[in-house]
């Protein structure tokens, strides 16, 4: 049996090999040539019509169109060497049933074909199978098989109704993010588009954290999509990276962690644009997570940060969702204290006022009395020694920060207003002889760190037992919750600086 595709172009023979001596190349070139005859469209000329008859013949009794026969070929070539080959001949004589004038011999040769294509639903096989798939639903509804299917009801219900099913289970796969191979290949777009194609719904919903969101500056890419609601993530961290954020897995030591933002529900264009801003596969990585919307569970793809990260740009879960973050970064400061200030107790008679406890001494507190959004331990590269004579603990020394002198210290950084900052610092004593100077130390999550300090050296005094108790208390609540040796040693190293 031969395959002889005269229609003008010179196809070279395709002879069914039963030994499977056929090349790859061999292969390819042939399926080349039958895709390229498929496509060149309906010419009626005797050329063209010898080539339908070549096919017809070419049938085997099974139905197939292969070029070997299947019962004498391994069951992992079939599809490239009987499968694929049939659903192109298919294809062909879909198109020539839909010029109109065939007769009996070309319907009944069409619908033992499409009968035979059913048996594997159209999937590959190997890692390409999932992609293979997508590429022959497109070819059957390129080459008009909806059309015929409406037209031609009778010629294979089974085939059509195939067709049906695989669009509803596309869909679905969208609905519920199950749009990856089995290798982890991002699929969305492929699979989005074969449900448009066999007329199912194809919204995707999209876990957005950064500058998609609302008011954000790209907000318009996702201004026409669905808006599900407000929506959390855990397992992640969110990350400042100056123009945009990025999420990455918080990893096993990470504790509990969430992203907020939101969900939206993009059809597949609208995905074809984020993709491209998102640099999928480059810059960022499309992952399939569980959002929590309104108290339930949501299916979502959310883009994950590939490159590596300062973990000094998280933003904290108390700013988020991004949006806010982005319209309140500037009012806010980081306030390191390596003081008294670091026990929050003591911290918080400057920002309420009232009387403390540990000086028996009152404060006026803050116009804005709110604590600190967040507080998180901090190192500085510099030396703490006491001196002066502070009034405040019996003339006894108190905390200063040496920027002269490298070593390590500990200390404590709160999230607070820069109008709280300045109100502690004059609480504080900005005078020439108490800390007059402000030490920038960095950012973090694109806000400043800041402490006050002098940079002339004050003369050195010995803390009060009082306040040397509240130190301590303070570094134990940030830093050796369990090492109480280790906090001994430090208090020892700095009292003899």
């Amino acid at each position: 049996m031969a395959l002889r595709l005269k229609y003008a172009m010179n196809f070279e023979a395709i002879e069914p090999s039963y030994d499977l001596t056929m090349s790859i190349e061999e292969l390819d070139a042939q399926m080349g040539d039958l895709r390229h005859f498929r496509d060149e469209g309906l010419f009626r000329d005797s050329d063209w019509q010898k080539s339908v008859r070549d096919i017809l013949d070419f049938q085997h009794e099974d139905g197939s169109f292969g070029f070997v026969d299947p019962r004498h070929v391994p069951a992992d070539a079939r599809v490239d060497f009987v499968y694929r080959p049939s659903y192109a001949c298919c294809q062909v004589l879909i198109k020539l049933v839909l010029e109109g004038g065939v007769d009996d011999t070309v319907i009944r040769s069409l619908s033992k074909g499409l009968e035979f294509c059913c048996k594997r639903r159209l999937f590959g096989h190997g890692f390409d199978g999932s992609r293979q798939q997508i590429e022959d639903i497109n070819d059957f509804v390129s080459c008009g098989t909806l059309e015929l299917a409406s037209s031609c009801p009778d010629v294979c219900p089974e085939f059509f109704a195939l067709l049906n099913a695989i669009g509803t289970e596309y869909a679905e796969r969208v609905r519920t993010c199950n749009v990856f191979d089995d290798f982890g290949e991002f699929l969305a777009v492929d699979t989005m588009q074969v449900a448009r194609a066999l007329g199912h719904e194809e919204l995707l919903p999209l876990f957005v954290y950064g500058t998609l969101m609302t008011g954000m500056p790209n907000e318009s890419l996702v201004s026409e999509s669905g808006y599900l609601g407000a929506a959390t993530v855990s397992g992640f961290t969110l990350y400042d990276l100056g123009a945009y954020p990025s999420i990455r897995h918080t990893g096993a030591n990470g504790g509990e962690s969430l992203v907020h933002g939101e969900i939206r529900l993009v059809d597949v264009d609208t995905l074809v644009a984020i993709n491209r801003l998102e640099g999928e596969g480059a810059l960022y990585r499309a992952e399939r997570v569980t959002a929590r919307v309104a108290g339930r569970e949501v299916p979502a793809i959310a883009y994950v940060y590939l490159h590596d990260i300062n973990s000094k740009n998280e933003v904290p879960t108390v700013l988020q969702p991004y949006n806010r973050y982005v319209s309140v970064r500037d009012s806010l400061i980081w306030y390191v204290c390596y003081g008294s200030n670091m026990l929050f107790e003591r911290f918080m008679n400057y920002v309420r006022g009232g009387r403390c406890r540990f000086n028996e001494r009152s404060y006026g507190g803050c116009g804005d009395t709110t604590p600190p959004l967040a507080s998180e331990p901090a190192l500085l590269p510099y030396s703490v020694y006491f001196g002066n004579m502070s009034g405040s603990w019996d003339g006894s020394g108190v905390a200063f920060l040496d920027p002269a002198r490298e070593g390590q210290s500990f200390a404590r950084a709160y999230l607070i207003t820069r109008e709280q900052f300045e109100q502690i610092h004059s609480a504080e004593g900005r005078g020439e002889s108490w800390y007059p100077d402000a030490l920038e130390l960095g950012s973090r999550a694109g806000i400043p760190m800041v402490t006050f300090t002098n940079r002339c050296r004050r003369p050195e005094n010995a803390p009060s037992g009082a306040y040397l108790e509240v130190m301590r208390s303070g570094l134990r609540e940030t830093h050796f919750h369990e090492d109480p040796e280790q906090l001994e040693s430090y208090l020892r190293e700095i009292a003899s600086t």
